[in-house]
């Protein structure tokens, strides 16, 4: 597979000259459907003048005197076209076949597939309200990977706007596609994937930032995702703020004030902004209020909204206190749950995954709780591979750790998708590192943006498949 991939640029760049070479012999007033055709000599730049001009009269007497390259010839040369066009078309089938080894077999979901009633009856409503969901991982999802492109193809079948709920800041946030982000040095983030010494209460991404002294922070859309690129409505989440003034601009405009409220529950300032693509919020004081982000949406549509917890094994989400979960759902009303946790419970090398499967267990039937009626999909772990001599095979311990997050899925009552065997099973990963275009990076671990599209594509297909 390596070396066709590898020559194809040399095929190709071959076919070309031969093309190019048999073009220079067509008659100067040759026409091909009413267009004339110049002479043109591939060569004429490393040939001195006077060999051109030799080589030109040499030609020209050629076809005056001789007739050599006729309508006769020119059958020939055309014939030597479509042979070097029928062997280009030959060898990219060949590099497209090679390159086609990815064995893709989407799974179904596994589980009570009834659950997902009340979601698709949303969904089949949602031009005249919003459908959200809350899709919970580990840097599998950093950066809004998964989620961009999952949300890209929902809001395409079902309308929306934008891309729902952003932090202040985020790991890797120099890195997401579908969206800009600016803000100041003094911001400080708490949380239960991080320090949190004082035990701020944390949002429902399960942070909560701080500003040590006056701050701002600022979002801007992408044109990457097309139902990303701009917003009518901004929400502000916040609580226990000073009663003080902020201010705002959007687009670029003058600032504009707004008061916060005070109170330690959960508080949302609401700006209403027709087809925007930026909004600004400057800070004047330090430590203002606690801050968990904003969403950027419009009134109606799906909304996939993104919190990924680097490190973590999905077991931190205990942490987030029920009554956090039910303020912000009373404002966010989610209609499905995700949880895309695993490897970092497989980088224990324990093998022995009774612990995190009780742990995971109590940490469900607590978002379960929070959410009463709203279905949870948990979805697998990816393939990740490690070195054995000159290969890269699945990590032994991988497959034990699927069947336990499939045990998992049983004892809590969700639905399960099983990414692993859908990507292609055993050893696939490294099939997803050599693809052309590449999936995957060379850490043998994570997709790249290519790759969780494809995962992204998978999964919506899998779970529109349930819609009756």
């Amino acid at each position: 597979m390596k070396s066709n991939i590898k020559n194809a640029p040399l095929i190709i760049l071959g076919i070309t000259i031969i093309l190019l070479w048999a073009v220079h012999f067509i008659p100067e007033d040759t026409t091909i459907f009413g267009i004339s055709i110049k002479p043109m000599d591939i060569f004429s730049d490393v040939k001195s003048d006077e060999e051109s001009t030799e080589t030109d009269e040499v030609g020209k007497n050629i076809i005056n005197e001789q007739n050599s390259i006729s309508k006769a010839g020119f059958t020939d040369v055309y014939v030597l076209m479509n042979i070097s066009q029928n062997f280009l078309k030959s060898e990219l089938e060949k590099i497209g076949e090679n390159n086609s080894d990815l064995k893709l077999n989407p799974e179904e979901l596994v589980g009570n597939t009834s659950q997902l009633s009340s979601f698709f009856n949303e969904l089949k409503n949602s031009k005249n309200k919003q459908v959200r969901i809350a899709h919970y991982g580990d840097s599998g999802i950093e950066t809004d990977m998964v989620s961009a492109d999952l949300r890209e193809i929902l809001q395409s079948k079902f309308g929306g706007k934008c891309v729902g709920f952003v932090p202040v800041f985020s790991e890797g946030v120099n890195y997401r596609q579908s969206i800009n982000f600016d803000y100041s040095k003094s911001w400080e983030m708490f949380g239960v994937n991080s320090k949190n010494p004082n035990r701020l209460p944390v949002g429902i991404s399960g942070k909560v930032f701080i500003n040590n002294e006056p701050a701002f922070f600022e979002y801007s859309t992408k044109t990457r995702y097309k139902n990303s690129r701009d917003f009518d409505v901004v929400r502000l989440f916040y609580s226990n703020a000073n009663s003080s003034t902020i201010y705002y601009s959007l687009n670029g405009k003058n600032k504009e004030a707004a008061k916060l409220e005070s109170g330690s529950d959960l508080k949302v300032l609401v700006i209403q902004t027709p087809k925007s693509t930026s909004i600004r919020f400057e800070i004047p004081q330090a430590k203002q209020a606690y801050f968990y982000g904003i969403s950027l949406e419009s009134n109606n549509g799906v909304y996939v909204d993104n919190f990924a917890l680097r490190g973590n094994t999905g077991i931190a989400l205990r942490d987030i206190p029920n009554e956090i979960y039910k303020s912000f759902n009373k404002e966010l009303d989610y209609k499905l749950i995700l949880l895309q946790f695993g490897l970092n419970a497989l980088s224990s090398r324990t093998g022995n995954y009774d612990r995190y499967e009780k742990e995971m267990v109590k940490v469900i039937n607590q978002i379960k709780h929070a959410f009463p009626n709203v279905p949870i999909i948990m979805i697998g772990a990816s393939d990740r591979s490690v070195k054995k001599g000159a290969d890269f095979i699945t990590d032994p311990s991988l497959e034990d750790l699927i069947k336990t997050q499939l045990n998992i899925s049983k004892s809590a009552d969700v639905l399960y998708w099983n990414e692993f065997e859908s990507m292609g099973g055993k050893n696939s990963m490294p099939k997803w590192v050599e693809h052309n275009p590449p999936f995957a990076y060379r850490d043998y671990i994570h997709f790249n943006e290519e790759g969780v599209k494809k995962i992204a594509e998978m999964f919506s297909s899998v779970l529109l498949k349930e819609m009756k």
